[in-house]
This record gives structure tokens, sequence and C-alpha cells, in this order.
């Protein structure tokens, strides 16, 4: 009798662990297509862009400052930045108004 309710009890605990990964494997499945996903949105709306905005929005979303990006790009100031980053940002959103939310800086602080 011993026995039967150690291997039942085995049985369960193995049930549960199969359970258990199955459900992993379906929340990385999950992760992975709303990845896919969620990179074909970003390429669509880069593809609104000039190549100009494109650049300078991946730099400022990526956290660099700018100034620094106005350095770097050969613009005039960081204000020419924040005006082509305004535009981009907007040119998106009316594209893509589910995005918005999606189109803020990488910030240290």
């Amino acid at each position: 009798m011993r026995h039967r309710l150690v291997d039942h009890a085995k049985k369960k605990a193995a049930d549960v662990l199969d359970e258990e990964a199955i459900a992993a494997n379906e929340e990385h499945a999950v992760g992975a297509s709303a990845q896919v996903v969620a990179r074909e949105q970003l390429r669509d709306a880069l593809a609104v862009l000039s190549e100009r905005e494109r650049v300078v929005l991946l730099l400022w979303l990526e956290g660099v400052p700018n100034a620094e990006i106005a350095e770097q790009q050969g613009y005039a100031s960081a204000a020419v930045v924040s005006t082509i980053v305004n535009r981009a940002r907007r040119r998106i959103r009316e594209a893509f108004p589910h995005m918005a939310d999606d189109l803020r800086p990488q910030r240290p602080y």
C-alpha cells in the first residue's frame, strides 16, 4: 500500500511539473510572438520616417542626449535635434496611434 501511495505522489508531482513546463513553454512562445510583432511594428513605424529622422530618433530613444546627437550628426544645436525628434514622434503617432507610449527615451534617470 505504501508503495502505491509513493508512486501516486511521484506521478502527481511529475504531472504538475509537466503542466508547469507546458505553461512555461506557452509563456515563452507568447513572449517570442509578442517580440516579433513589436519588431514588425517598429519596422513599419520607422518606415514612415526619413533616414535623418530615423537615425536621430533611434539615438534619442537609446538615451543619447540631444547635444551629443547634434554633435555626432552635424546639426547646429540640440534644439534642432529636439525639433527632429518631435516631428518624427508626431509622424509615428499619426500613422500608429497605439504606439504613442512606446516613443519614450531610455534615460538613465
